[in-house]
This record gives C-alpha cells, sequence and structure tokens, in this order.
C-alpha cells in the first residue's frame, strides 16, 4: 500500500485520489490532535510529587542565595519540618486522649545536634524572603490537582477539536448535496446580495452561516442534524454512544459550573438512560486520570467513526477507500496502544461489500486491542474458533500471534525471509510482541 503525504499527514494512496479525499483530511487532522491529547495526558509527567515541587524550586531558585544565606535557608527549613512534625504528634495525642505537652528541649530544633535552637529574627534578608517564597509555592502546590487541571485541559480542547470536525462535515454534506440548502429559511438583503458574485458564491455564504448556527447548538442538535440529511445518528455510528454523549456533558459543565453538577448534566445522561440516581445537583465531579483517558480515546474512535460513516453516505462507491483510510488509522491506534479507541473501531464499524483483507485486518486489530485491554481470555475462544480455511498462510501466523503460540514461530521466520511480512512490522507492531521475547538475544 502506497503512502503519500498530503496536507499535514499521511494518507492510502487510493484515499488520495478519492472524491472523499477532504473528508479523509479532516478527519485524520483531528485524529493526530485528539491522539495527542491522549500522550500528553498519559505520558507529559505533569504530577503532584511534592519531591518534584521542591527539586524545581530548587533548581531556579539556588543561585540567588549566598553559601551562607544557603545555611540560613537550610536551618529554616529543618526548623520548619521539625515543627510540622510536632504538630502532627500532638495532633495524634489528642485524638488518643493523651496531653500534648511539650517535650522538653525540643521546640524549635533543626534537627542538628551541632544547631541548638532556631531564632526567626536571625534569619533576614534573601534567606528569610526566599523561605517565605519556598512556603507560598509549595503550600499552593498542594492545593491545585495538576493532573486534573492538565485533564480538564484536554478534555475541553478535544471537544472543540470535534467541533472542528463536526464544522468540516457539516460543509462537506452540503458541498455534495447543495439541494439540502435549497429550502433554506434565510434570506440575504439586497445589499449583502450585490456583494456576491454568483449563486455559488452565494451559497458558500450561507454555508458558513449554517455552519456557525449549528455549532452554537448542542450535540444532541447535531444528532437530529445527521438524522436529517445523512440518515445517520451518534448511537448507530459508534456503539459506546451513552459514554461518549457524558463527554459532552461532561465538557459544558467543565466549562460552564466549574465542574458541578446541573440539572442540564441531569438531563442530558437521562437522555442516553445513563445512570443518575447517585447525583445532586451542585456535587463537583472530578476528573480520575483513567475517566481522562477512556474519554479522548472515546472521542479519537467518535470522529474516526464519524467521518467513515459520513463518507460512506456521500460517497458510495468508495466503500474500499474510505475502509482503507479507517484501518490504517486504526493501526495507528494501535501503534499509539490507544486500546480503547482500537477496540471501539472494531465493535462499531460496518464493513459491507469490502476488500476481505482490509475487513480482516480491522478484525485482527479489534482482537489485538482487547486482548490488552481485557486479557488474553477475553478473546481466546473467538479467535480458536476463527475459521482460516482458504486465507492464506499470513493469517495462520496472526492467529498464533494473538494466541501467544510458538507453533507458527519458524513459519514467521520463513515469511520474514520471502518478504511476505516485513521485519518492521514484527520489530514494531504490538502483534509480535510475545514473539520478540521468545527470540530476543
Amino acid at each position: 500500500m502506497a503512502l503519500k503525504p498530503h496536507g499535514g499527514f499521511i494518507a492510502p494512496e487510493p484515499v488520495h485520489r478519492s472524491k472523499g479525499f477532504e473528508l479523509a483530511r479532516s478527519g485524520s487532522r483531528y485524529f493526530l490532535e485528539v491522539a495527542t491529547f491522549c500522550d500528553l495526558a498519559r505520558y507529559s509527567g505533569i504530577d503532584n510529587n511534592l519531591n518534584n515541587e521542591v527539586s524545581r524550586w530548587v533548581s531556579e531558585n539556588r543561585h540567588i542565595l549566598s553559601d551562607d544565606e544557603a545555611e540560613e535557608f537550610m536551618l529554616r527549613i529543618d526548623a520548619f519540618i521539625n515543627a510540622i512534625q510536632e504538630a502532627g504528634e500532638a495532633l495524634r495525642k489528642i485524638e488518643n486522649g493523651e496531653s500534648p505537652e511539650e517535650r522538653p528541649g525540643q521546640r524549635g530544633q533543626s534537627g542538628r545536634a551541632d544547631e541548638g535552637e532556631v531564632d526567626p529574627s536571625e534569619l533576614n534578608g534573601s534567606a528569610n524572603l526566599m523561605f517565605l517564597d519556598f512556603a507560598h509555592r509549595i503550600t499552593n502546590s498542594l492545593n491545585i490537582n495538576r493532573l486534573e487541571l492538565a485533564a480538564r485541559a484536554y478534555l475541553i480542547t478535544a471537544v472543540s477539536s470535534f467541533e472542528i470536525l463536526f464544522g468540516s462535515i457539516v460543509r462537506s454534506v452540503y458541498r455534495r448535496n447543495p439541494t439540502a440548502l435549497d429550502k433554506s429559511e434565510h434570506s440575504f438583503t439586497l445589499e449583502e446580495l450585490t456583494q456576491f458574485g454568483s449563486i455559488d458564491d452565494a451559497r458558500e455564504a450561507l454555508v458558513a452561516r449554517k455552519v456557525d448556527a449549528l455549532l452554537m447548538e448542542s450535540v444532541d442538535s447535531w444528532n437530529k442534524w445527521l438524522s436529517r440529511t445523512v440518515n445517520l445518528e451518534f448511537p448507530s455510528v459508534i456503539i459506546d454512544w451513552p459514554l461518549v454523549r457524558e463527554v459532552f456533558a461532561r465538557r459544558n459543565i467543565l466549562v460552564h459550573a466549574d465542574g458541578q453538577v446541573t440539572a442540564r448534566y441531569i438531563r442530558d445522561l437521562q437522555s442516553v438512560s445513563g445512570d443518575t440516581s447517585s447525583l445532586r445537583i451542585g456535587d463537583v465531579l472530578g476528573l480520575p486520570q483513567e475517566y481522562a483517558y477512556e474519554s479522548l480515546e472515546r472521542l479519537v474512535a467518535l470522529g474516526l467513526l464519524m467521518t467513515y460513516a459520513v463518507w460512506m453516505r456521500l460517497y458510495k462507491t468508495e466503500r474500499d477507500e474510505g475502509a482503507l483510510w479507517l484501518e490504517f488509522n486504526q493501526d495507528e491506534l494501535i501503534s499509539r496502544k490507544l486500546w480503547l479507541a482500537a477496540n471501539l473501531i472494531s465493535l462499531s464499524v460496518k464493513l459491507p461489500d469490502v476488500q476481505r483483507s482490509i475487513a480482516l485486518r480491522v478484525q485482527l486489530n479489534g482482537w489485538l486491542a482487547r486482548k490488552r485491554l481485557h486479557g488474553h481470555h477475553d478473546i481466546e475462544n473467538e479467535v480458536r474458533a476463527w475459521d482460516i480455511s482458504g486465507l492464506s498462510s499470513i493469517y495462520g501466523i496472526k492467529k498464533s500471534m494473538l494466541l501467544d503460540e510458538e507453533k507458527s514461530d519458524n513459519q514467521l521466520i520463513e515469511s520474514i525471509s520471502r518478504g511476505e511480512i516485513s521485519k518492521f512490522e514484527v520489530a514494531t507492531h504490538p502483534l509480535y510482541e510475545e514473539f520478540r521475547k521468545r527470540h530476543s538475544g
């Protein structure tokens, strides 16, 4: 399969030549953006580790202090630590019903046997000011959940990326079916009409206004528009629609209610039969890491599946090109270890009348993703029951790789030598991970 760079992403060659290429380009751009948010959320290293925060502060500010001031600063830190420890011990004694009386000779010790009590009045100049700055910085760091703050930013921005993709899809639908605009109730003033050079210019202006108006509405209105124009609905596009719908509702309360449950949030969940029995208006919903990762992956899958589904409605003769594009991006999900998104592609997509090899690759990717999500046992019965008679011997090898069996290792090595399976694929693709372990060294 030849790959051709174009417009910021690499497309399979048949896709580049297709009528649905503009759709593919918008979908791929969306995929790259939201998949990057997934990577950032997982690997950015944003954390709440106090040791890391202290290390950052010291590396940024140590040069401000002279050696003597640094020594004074350390004395202040030691005294502060000792005071916190004594406060903790006193609280524990009170909880246990004991007297919290002060132990002789302990007040103000720095922890250094030869320093004795530290008099705060002796700490002046830069050391004292820097200690106050340090205490302020560390106290603030304890009040901010960095992971949650980052997750909020990624989630809000990912939904915005989906809005951009949806706007591109709306434009593609209207350009493909301009008659959908014929019954528009919008009218232009005479002055506006004089600014258009042709009916096509007026139509483009109307499309732009339609897109702007639609994007101001809710995702439920988008769903109705899809149903009316291309006979599609989000629940038929992705199997996880109730959970995806919650992501859009969550984004709204993050932006408009600082993450607090609202009556609209509850109604949005109830509209897709979500369980709202434990929710109360005013409750603050956190953003656990796992929720953020899964939400971003669901958004990735929704964008790819929606692009493919609309493509198949607009250009019905391009089934292979559309399926190839979807499989190409699913394989990218696999390489990024976005297992949930890759699995949702296989569970949700319908691939009627496409090349069997494309459909098989989508199926294989789905099994691999499920295996990584839920374990070997989750796919074992299905894979063992998979009838590969009449298929290329390569599928027998892939079946064994899915089942982590060694019986096809020699066949795989022979296929590599014959050029049927590339060395690069075997060296990098997660399907062959156990094979690589068996033959490492």
